[in-house]
């Protein structure tokens, strides 16, 4: 992405390009009708330009360490994942970095990713609640999973979160 910032006056503008987070350089925008010394201004006066003219200054060396990262590749999964939803009522207070802390700590490594999909603030959840939801997905890279291996991990990682968080299982 490339972000502008900064107009120095009304007959040139000046800004710093950003290139992934990276400064490129100076930006400059000069108008044909500005009147003011330099090497650019003669230059578009002796050839009768009298268009807007942009003028880029990059650095090189930058643009190409942006290039030069190493492409990554990881093979497919051979077996299938398993997914799992439940939604807690919480205190409002509670973030959903401690419920997360609190669902990694009630399973084991065949939980995978976690992913907080709705949030839900109501007072007909009680004064000072909240909802939030989460589907959890499971999945071993060497072998299928078990229903009754995801359904003891996926119900110690409710009971961890109730008990940590006095939290509430929804629905």
């Amino acid at each position: 992405e490339i972000g502008n910032v900064g107009v120095n006056d009304e007959d040139m503008e000046s800004t710093r390009a950003w290139a992934k987070g990276m400064i490129v350089r100076n930006y400059q925008k000069r108008y044909s009708n500005f009147r003011a010394e330099g090497s650019l201004d003669s230059f578009l006066k002796k050839y009768d330009i009298d268009q807007d003219v942009f003028l880029f200054d990059f650095d090189l060396e930058k643009i190409l360490e942006m290039r030069a990262r190493t492409k990554t590749y990881s093979e497919l999964l051979r077996y299938p994942k398993v997914h799992r939803d439940f939604a807690f009522v919480v205190d409002a207070n509670i973030t959903n970095e401690q419920v997360i802390a609190a669902i990694k700590k009630g399973s084991s490594n065949l939980l995978k990713n976690i992913k907080l999909f709705d949030i839900f603030e109501s007072q007909s959840l009680g004064e000072g609640k909240k909802s939030l939801a989460y589907e959890l997905e499971y999945y071993d890279e060497n072998r299928t999973l078990t229903e009754e291996e995801v359904d003891k991990d996926f119900w110690k990682a409710i009971e961890t979160v109730t008990k940590e968080l006095n939290a509430k299982l929804r629905g």
